[in-house]
């Protein structure tokens, strides 16, 4: 069976130029690791 991994990455800031960033790197995390789901919450601040 085939368990799907979970990730989410906090950011605490939030900007357009870094959203940007962030939804590029996810793209290609998730082209190299298609096992994963990969997320961000951006202006986590948590």
């Amino acid at each position: 069976m085939l368990v799907k991994v979970n990730m989410i990455f906090r950011i605490n800031a939030d900007t357009p130029a870094l959203r940007t960033a962030v939804e590029d790197v996810l793209i290609r995390l998730k082209e190299l690791y298609p096992e994963y789901d990969i997320s961000a919450i951006n202006g986590y601040g948590g």
